[in-house]
């Protein structure tokens, strides 16, 4: 029977057809798990070569100052399956996760867990990048979720690959969101696979001059990059044309595909800190900062949004005046506890520049704390001039609590303080009715005064007077004689969440008891003997 002949010279009036291998790769080794495949190097005299001098058999050691970290090829496998958001998170847990141990000079996964926003800030995705991200990681089955806490704790799925992996130099992982969009990173990551993915022992004079070698070339056609990336060809066209030069190098022998290579230059930790401040002049060059600026967790390769500026206008007053929050400025914390508040937010306060002089030193750091966090500079000096310190403190407490959970931070704390989700009188904090105005002025005068109010007693309240909570707790205090059995709840305050209270006077009548269930209903028996003698 004749055999098809193998030649590696493309059939008559082919002009795009794929160079055909001779043998496939073979299955993967035991030791260290690298693949062993079939090559030859330049050297050899009856290797073809391209017409560029492009040899596209040939090989190349690791460079030995690149720190790199393997990863599981099913990673590059499930590419096209997995989102632009997925992807990021999936990258930045795997650089978070793996540890290098310099002992047994072997990588490690100790299975710590992480925030979301840890993730955000690794990846460079906005909030809600980041949730539906990890939402679709769960699914897949690549992070384990801890829910038991207030906030979810993200723990990767992955242990460190033996064998079938490939190495990713962590300067990529680090810059991943440096790079112009999500599809030049699939770009780079195929290249990598299909370069450094294919390794072999290079075996020299003796066994300890052996040394790893990898694919120097990688022949990927536009359609096949499309498959490997799960991306259409014109954005692959685009994207691989803005990376030439910087992250990867190709070359078109002929009119075939073209051969790709993958540039260490441009990952060494040197260049990275070259390209940290290019890429931040010329965002200072071409985007003035402004108040309602991207924070640096959204992605970089879209233009920023103005949803979140116009849903901050719309959910705090119109009335003040919008230069007001052009000013930003940094704050040095006051302690070292984390923050509740992102640097996001603390970039856009105006705490410095704002006159606070009118107010105490507490109700100064209150109101830059609530400026840092969001809050106008006109409301919040509205606020601290309306409540009293304990009601803010309480407020922004909360607000530290919840502030993972909250879009809106400087309208939600607006808010907080405004309606009083603090209830102060209970200890507890839930949501809560506005407390009225004269009861805020009433305490903003006991607080501007240096005397307390256990120094001045309270007027005798009169019989079913109606007081509040903290006046019960200290009618009982100044007065002996006042028991807490005399003071009932009013069940018909402006709200259920409202506590007051009725005062009756011992030498009045007081309420009619209610009777019990017990005594309502009496047994034939005892109705007979009350009739009955």
């Amino acid at each position: 029977m004749p055999h098809r002949s193998l030649s590696t010279e493309p059939p008559p009036g082919s002009k795009n057809a794929p160079r055909d291998r001779s043998t496939p790769p073979n299955p993967p080794s035991k030791g260290q798990g690298f693949t062993e495949i079939k090559q030859s190097h330049s050297g050899d005299p009856g290797q073809p070569t391209s017409p560029d001098g492009v040899d596209p058999e040939a090989t190349e050691p690791f460079p030995p100052d690149l720190f790199r970290l393997p990863v599981q090829n099913k990673v590059f496998g499930q590419m096209p399956e997995i989102s632009d958001a997925a992807l990021r998170c999936l990258l930045a847990l795997i650089h978070q996760s793996f540890r290098f141990d310099p002992e047994t000079s072997t990588w490690t996964c100790p299975g710590k867990s992480f925030s979301r926003r840890d993730i955000e800030r690794k990846a460079g995705l906005s909030d809600q990048g980041a949730r539906n991200g990890l939402a679709s990681l769960e699914e897949a089955g690549w992070v384990n979720v801890d829910r038991s806490g207030r906030g979810y704790r993200y723990t990767l799925c992955m242990e460190v690959p033996t064998q079938r992996y490939t190495y990713v130099p962590t300067t990529l992982l680090e810059k991943a969101s440096e790079l112009p969009s999500t599809t030049a990173l699939r770009a780079v990551l195929a290249v990598l696979r299909a370069t450094w993915g294919w390794t072999s022992k290079e075996n020299g004079s003796d066994e300890k001059s052996s040394k790893t070698v990898h694919r120097r070339w990688a022949e990927i056609s536009t359609s096949r990059l499309s498959r490997l990336t799960g991306r259409s060809e014109p954005a692959l066209r685009e994207a691989t044309s803005a990376l030439e030069g910087e992250c990867i190098c190709r070359v078109q022998p002929g009119q075939g595909a073209y051969l790709y290579r993958l540039l260490p230059d441009a990952f060494e930790p040197g260049n990275k800190d070259a390209c940290e401040e290019k890429s931040r002049s010329e965002k200072a060059s071409s985007n003035p900062p402004t108040a309602n600026e991207v924070t640096p967790d959204c992605q970089q390769s879209y233009p920023p949004s103005s949803y979140k500026e116009n849903s901050c206008r719309d959910k705090q007053p119109m009335g003040i005046d919008s230069k007001e929050n052009a000013k930003a400025q940094d704050e040095s914390p006051e302690t070292d506890e984390e923050p509740a508040v992102p640097d996001s937010q603390n970039k856009s306060g105006a705490g410095a520049d704002t006159d606070l002089s009118q107010f105490s030193d507490k109700k100064q750091s209150l109101g830059r704390k609530l400026i840092n966090a969001g809050v106008w500079p006109d409301r919040a000096k509205e606020c601290l001039g309306r409540y009293s310190t304990p009601r803010i403190e309480a407020n922004f407490e909360l607000f530290r609590e919840r502030a993972p959970e909250i879009e809106d931070h400087g309208a939600w704390l607006c808010a907080a303080i405004t309606e009083g989700y603090a209830d102060l009188s209970r200890g507890s904090k839930r949501k809560g009715p506005p407390i009225e105005s004269r009861e805020g002025e009433k305490e903003r005068n006991e607080e501007g005064s240096n005397s307390t109010c256990d120094d001045r007693p309270d007027k005798r309240p009169d019989h079913k007077e109606k007081v509040t909570a903290r006046r019960k707790h200290r009618l009982i205090r100044q007065y002996p004689k006042i028991k807490a059995e005399q003071f009932h709840r009013y069940r018909h305050a402006e709200s259920p969440d409202t506590e007051q209270f009725l005062y009756f006077d011992p030498g009045e009548k007081g309420p009619d008891r209610r009777v019990s269930h017990s005594q309502k209903f009496t047994s034939p028996s005892e109705e007979s003997s009350s009739q009955f003698p």
